[in-house]
């Protein structure tokens, strides 16, 4: 028989408790990494959405924006103000999910950054603005509208349409450069105040005309500084800084879709890889399982045939059954062994008991009576018969002495004995 290895095998029980853990647990990483999977997706969306957030407030900042230059009403500026803190807000949001993918933020600080930078030149623009006026009474356009308010007070008072007319002139290259924003107009109104300043003589003109002079020009500056077209000043800064952010989002964008086709190309590939691995363990694990099922049952069954076999008569051995595994079946072969040696050691027995009978029958037959039977059996049946035919053999050997010594005094002559009959 196969020695026992008790410690490297497992029962039947064990075996199946064994492949369901194994199926379970193998259901429990399909659930967990589809979990993840769909945690990773989720996230990913919203930071696509988050993107499309930053998009739709960067547009409302170009509103506001537009808005304060073309109205100068500060309502427009506050408006700007509280969708950059919603601008910064959803940058930074944007930020916690892309850390928690494990995505870099490098795009999105970059984005801050550019949009710092953004709210930084709107503001100079707005103060710029501010400076030259947002109203026709205020700034700088105030201070302008109350010098060329003397002029014109002057040469009216003074009844002297030729500077009036001058004057008239002047403030029609002023409302050119207003509307144009062109240079060339505040080149020929400084040239003609400058002309019309040497022609007067009168002292307090001159200085009216020099107030006006001062206002418009440093008006003009203020314009150039602000910018006098989208291509000169701060507003060329900020087209040129919104470019950069409108080409950061891009990118942002760009970058999460191309980590969303990746993520979804890695988990798909990884959830068929991981579902492929734990069918094929699982069938392995069938496999295996269900052949060493199988072959202690066919083991089973081959020693129960020939255990049968030897009963019948149809085999002069028997094997013990194979015991050697640590599962139910080889529990029921040991049960059965012990019953095999035990009925084994009684058919050796009997036969060695019968063929006892048979010896002594012959000597019997050979006219040998005083033979007995000496083997014996746990039969008790065949026990029985050998004690009956042992007791016959005795009694017969008796009576046939008896016969004999009968008989031999009946050769001499002696005709007085008898046959004891008594035992018959």
């Amino acid at each position: 028989m196969i020695p026992h290895q008790k410690g490297l095998q497992m029962s039947i029980k064990q075996k199946l408790v064994l492949l369901s853990t194994s199926v379970l647990l193998g259901l429990i990483a399909l659930f967990i990494l589809n979990n993840y999977s769909q945690n990773q997706m989720r996230e990913l969306v919203k930071a696509q959405k988050s993107v499309e957030v930053l998009k739709t407030v960067q547009t409302q900042l170009r509103k506001n924006e537009k808005d304060f230059l073309a109205r100068k009403d500060e309502k427009y500026l506050n408006d700007f103000q509280n969708n950059f803190k919603s601008l910064q807000n959803s940058a930074n949001s944007l930020k916690d999910i892309l850390k928690k993918v494990d995505i870099s933020t490098e795009y999105t600080n970059d984005f801050l950054e550019i949009s710092n930078n953004y709210n930084d030149i709107f503001t100079q623009i707005a103060n710029t603005q501010k400076q030259i006026g947002l109203t026709h009474t205020d700034g700088l356009y105030g201070n302008l509208r109350k010098s060329v308010h003397n002029v014109q007070e002057f040469a009216k008072n003074a009844g002297d349409f030729e500077l009036l007319a001058l004057v008239y002139e002047l403030r029609k290259e002023e409302k050119d450069f207003m509307l144009r924003l062109d240079e060339k107009y505040s080149t020929r109104f400084e040239k003609k105040i400058d002309l019309l300043t040497t022609m007067s003589i009168n002292q307090e003109i001159k200085t009216y005309l020099n107030q006006y002079k001062t206002a418009f020009l440093q008006l003009v500056e203020k314009e150039k500084v602000k910018g006098l077209n989208e291509k000169s000043g701060l507003l060329e800064n900020l087209r040129k800084t919104i470019y950069k952010t409108e080409n950061s989002l891009n990118n942002m964008e760009k970058n999460i879709s191309a980590h969303i086709v990746k993520a979804e190309s890695f988990l798909n590939t990884f959830l068929i890889i991981l579902t492929l691995v734990i069918i094929v363990v699982l069938m392995i694990s069938f496999y295996f399982i269900a052949k060493s099922i199988t072959n202690s049952i066919n083991r089973f069954q081959e020693g129960l045939i020939g255990f049968f076999k030897y009963l019948n008569n149809e085999t002069k051995d028997v094997k013990l059954l194979d015991d050697s595994k640590n599962d139910e079946i080889s529990n029921m072969s040991k049960l059965i062994n012990k019953n095999i040696e035990k009925t084994k050691n009684n058919i050796e027995e009997d036969k060695a008991l019968i063929l006892d009978v048979t010896q002594v029958a012959t000597k019997i037959k050979e006219g040998h009576l005083n033979k007995q039977i000496t083997a014996s059996t746990s039969n008790e049946s065949l026990n029985a018969l050998k004690d009956v035919i042992n007791e016959m053999l005795v009694g017969l050997n008796k009576n046939i002495s008896s016969i004999s010594t009968v008989l031999k005094e009946f050769s001499n002559y002696k005709f007085t004995s008898k046959v004891d009959s008594s035992g018959v």
